[in-house]
């Protein structure tokens, strides 16, 4: 990966999951907050995710990254593997983009935080991923997946992982493989200036100043669709021509929408994007608006939401697009 192609990651902010947190030390920091245990991580082949350890890389006080594809295994004394219980077992050494720390306050007012290390890596291509339960029966046999991080004459720990065909998640412009230095920047309340990443053909973000048009070729950026034949190779540039599959694509026209499920309508293609590790592009066009629709950009955040699903798994985005009489 030359600088070209860092510099068009960190401007688009192409990357970003956050997935799975380990623990290592038994010095303390808070990991997580929410109402399941962060166990297994769910990972999906070739998907692109941030494990977030503690008592690992505490002498890190910069972001590294990965300067050269294809990707190393090692960054700054860090590694991190893979293991499963079906062939190919491994262990499995795993790309890594970048490591980078974290403080547990983002503001100066409150003392003794704890410091954790975020790792940017792909999942490798040879996770073997378990069936649906619908598909599985009477097949009762699962694979059992391990991710092990460990650093250099320090700390190893491990975390187990749940295998999945596909972890879709639309990208954003402040998730976290964008900027690895914002995980510390100052922020007295959370940011609310990320949006998702569909562009226009020229590159620029979809965005309330410059929305969609009825007609319009847009694409939408996304990482853990999953499988693609044939299987490329991990930590790799994609190639050109692109790598593409299957992917179900819905519509929603109404004010800020949610993403949802689409079983139906398998009408359009996911392509590995040529040149860049482990990130999916879907390229669609803008339909026709519902007669009398009313709802514009301003007035509410979205008024189309783009959902995009394949086996297990779906995500969207919401953006704006211009009325008719607005173009």
């Amino acid at each position: 990966m030359n600088r070209k192609w860092l510099g068009r990651l960190a401007s688009l902010g192409l990357f970003g999951l956050l997935i799975g947190i380990g623990q290592a030390q038994p010095a303390a920091a808070v990991a997580g907050a929410g109402f399941n245990a962060p166990v297994p991580v769910v990972i999906a082949p070739g998907s692109l995710i941030t494990i977030f350890v503690q008592g690992i890389g505490d002498g890190i006080t910069a972001p590294v990254l990965a300067s050269a594809l294809p990707l190393p295994r090692k960054l700054s004394g860090i590694s991190v593997s893979l293991k499963q219980t079906e062939s190919p077992q491994g262990p499995f050494a795993i790309p890594m983009l970048a490591v980078f720390p974290v403080s547990g306050c983002r503001t100066s007012i409150f003392q003794n935080c704890g410091k954790l290390t975020g790792i940017n890596v792909q999942i490798p291509f040879e996770l073997v991923p378990n069936p649906n339960v619908e598909d599985a029966l009477p097949i009762l046999r699962f694979n059992y997946a391990q991710l092990i991080i460990q650093e250099d004459g320090g700390a190893q720990v491990a975390i187990e992982a749940m295998p999945v065909f596909d972890r879709i998640h639309v990208l954003w412009t402040g998730d976290t493989l964008k900027k690895p230095a914002a995980a510390n920047i100052s922020m007295p309340i959370p940011d609310g200036t990320s949006v998702p990443i569909v562009t226009h053909a020229d590159g620029s973000l979809v965005t309330g100043g410059k929305p969609g048009k009825v007609g319009e070729t847009l694409i939408l950026y996304a990482t853990g669709l999953g499988w693609i034949l044939p299987l490329p190779h991990s930590g790799e540039a994609a190639p050109n021509p692109p790598l593409t599959g299957p992917v179900f694509v819905r519509f929603d026209y109404g004010p800020d929408v949610a993403p949802s499920q689409s079983t139906t309508g398998a009408d359009q293609v996911a392509a590995l994007t040529s040149g860049f590790v482990g990130l999916y592009q879907v390229n669609f066009v803008v339909p026709e608006l519902p007669a009398g629709y009313l709802w514009r950009c301003g007035m509410v955040n979205s008024n189309l939401t783009v959902s995009i699903g394949r086996k297990t798994s779906f995500d969207g985005a919401g953006i704006c697009v211009v009325l008719p009489g607005e173009q």
